[in-house]
């Protein structure tokens, strides 16, 4: 699980320029909580530039989720919105920074449409 997130981390940090995101600016702390032991990435966004460090900064908005949550999200087994919408995970500042952020996250392997998988540096289809 946690060397699934750690891959979609990795592949994000190599990916390169994203057009979906050519018009956001901003940074997204993902932390994951589980038993008292915490995880977090900082994404910064700038016109489609996409970095990924393991730095403790302030963002402009914050992710919060288990896990388990998280490594069915970056497998396309979960979407981050309907948690999101279920209280399932939680977010704190500029929820639009959020929900356009989303579009970089995998859908469903099965699904047709703008979501695709980053994995280790590469785009699949």
């Amino acid at each position: 699980m946690a060397d699934s997130i750690a891959r979609f981390f990795e592949g994000l940090n190599h990916h390169g320029h994203e057009a979906r995101l050519e018009k956001l600016n901003g940074t997204v702390r993902i932390e994951l909580h589980d038993n008292g032991h915490s995880e977090h990435w900082l994404v910064t966004v700038k016109r489609g530039e996409i970095t990924v460090t393991r730095e403790d900064h302030v963002a402009d908005a914050t992710i919060y989720a288990s896990p388990e949550l998280f490594g069915r999200i970056v497998r396309g087994e979960a979407n981050a919105i309907s948690a999101l919408l279920r209280g399932e995970m939680s977010s704190a500042g500029d929820l639009q920074l959020v929900v356009r952020l989303e579009r970089i996250l995998p859908g469903p392997p099965d699904a047709r449409g703008p979501h695709r998988r980053i994995e280790a540096g590469r785009v699949a289809s």
